[in-house]
């Protein structure tokens, strides 16, 4: 029961993980391909979403 339950964690983990990588990615893929004002309404917003 408890190494299910530190299984489950370490999934978590990882899956949190490849999301604030892939969200990071896409954050510098649309820093370059848009304008400086765009860019930084989306930090605010991302900011506002975390």
């Amino acid at each position: 029961m408890k190494l299910e339950y530190k299984k489950r964690i370490y999934w978590l983990l990882r899956f949190i993980l490849i999301v604030c990588v892939v969200n990071v990615l896409t954050g510098f893929y649309e820093m370059c391909s848009t304008s400086k004002n765009a860019n930084a309404n989306q930090i605010i917003w991302k900011g506002k979403r975390l």
